[in-house]
Order: C-alpha cells, then sequence, then structure tokens
C-alpha cells in the first residue's frame, strides 16, 4: 500500500471513531512504499517518516477524503542501521513493519520493528 493511500484510510477511520483504530490495526503489519519525507535518531532506534501531503497540497482531491492528513512514521527495527543511513530525504522506499502506536491529536502512525521490504 502506498503512503498516501495509508495516511487517507487511517484519517477517514479517525474521523468515524478513533477510538476503534488501536483495537482494528494492532499486531498487523504493513508494507508501505513512498518518498522520505525525515530520518532522526530517536532514542536507540532510528525513524523513518514518509512524505505525505495535506489534503489542499494534493493535485487531485477525491470526494469524502479527511480534511486532515496521517502521518505514517517507521521506527527502524534492529540491524536496519546500514541501510537506514543510505536513505535521503527525496527518494523511494518500501519498509514492512508492524503496528505500533496511534496519536489521534498529533495524526501519527508508528509502525515498529520496520525492516527493508523484499
Amino acid at each position: 500500500m502506498n503512503a498516501l493511500s495509508f495516511s487517507h484510510q487511517i484519517s477517514k477511520d479517525t474521523e468515524r471513531n478513533s477510538a476503534a483504530i488501536p483495537l482494528r490495526y494492532k499486531g498487523k503489519r504493513f508494507t508501505i512504499d513512498g518518498i522520505v519525507d525525515y530520518i532522526i535518531r530517536d532514542g536507540d532506534q532510528y525513524r523513518v517518516a514518509f512524505k505525505v501531503p495535506h489534503p489542499w497540497e494534493e493535485v487531485i482531491r477525491l470526494p469524502n477524503i479527511a480534511p486532515f492528513k496521517t502521518d505514517i512514521s517507521c521506527m527502524m527495527g534492529k540491524g536496519t542501521s546500514v541501510y537506514v543511513l543510505q536513505l535521503k530525504p527525496g527518494k523511494s522506499i518500501k519498509l514492512t513493519g508492524t503496528w505500533g502506536e496511534f496519536d489521534e491529536f498529533k495524526h501519527v502512525v508508528w509502525l515498529e520493528d520496520c525492516q527493508k521490504a523484499k
């Protein structure tokens, strides 16, 4: 699934019932492809964020799109530091990770133990 589609899906779910989101997605694995927004060190891990445009920045605005975006970040798994250090903002990536946390106020999803998708 691409990052924009995943963001739209979570944003729409947030509009319907944000309390149900953690229960619906808990333990599920996702393979997300998209563009790197930024890479930062977060504690003892690296975090890779996907670039997701705001709804008003999209070229084509489909009906029933939520009026906000949900950002997607991947907390990289062990043994991925060499791969992460090769990434650059603006480059295409494909990562697989497990649902971690969701913040309905900041509109952010964190996937955990992310690895380069094969």
